[in-house]
């Protein structure tokens, strides 16, 4: 994943047939995070709390519902990714990095909270002889943020004055 060329609407970003593959497989994890996950606060400190978190569960789920479509719409998206000699090209509009990067997030996140938000991250080696659904959530979480911080970098490299 690496810049091609920046305009001002738009990143053009060249990926191998490979990551176009692994970045589409990410994404479509989304969302990853357990719903239950996002609380309001960890001591009930209102009576209301419970009503407040019902609120929060509602716009989430509303969120995540609306974000998930977004996500597979933009992939079969024709031509979204157009293939190049090397690998596939394809425009990313500056308008959706910023929900593209979230979705990214939440993948990672997600992903390590399966594992039991391990701190440290296990090495790859420990997890070597662990089911295989562990080695699974580390990876995911590995290239999600690979491409989140691969992603972060263009928008670096590819601004515009």
């Amino acid at each position: 994943m690496k810049l091609f060329r920046a305009t001002q609407p738009a990143l053009i970003i060249q990926f191998s047939a490979d990551e176009r593959r692994m970045f589409a497989d990410v994404l479509l994890e989304y969302p990853a995070v357990p719903e239950a996950h996002q609380q309001l606060s960890r001591s009930r400190l209102s009576p209301n709390d419970d009503e407040h978190q019902q609120l929060l569960d509602e716009a989430l789920a509303a969120q995540r519902a609306e974000l998930r479509e977004k996500v597979q719409l933009w992939l079969k998206t024709p031509k979204r990714f157009r293939r190049v000699k090397g690998g596939f090209n394809f425009a990313l509009l500056r308008t959706d990095t910023a929900w593209l990067l979230q979705v990214l997030n939440d993948v990672r996140v997600g992903s390590w909270l399966r594992l039991g938000a391990p701190d440290p991250l296990p090495e790859i080696d420990e997890l070597f002889g662990q089911p295989r659904e562990r080695f699974q959530h580390w990876v995911l979480m590995e290239v999600a943020g690979r491409f989140q911080m691969q992603l972060l970098h263009i928008l670096q490299s590819g601004s515009i004055a």
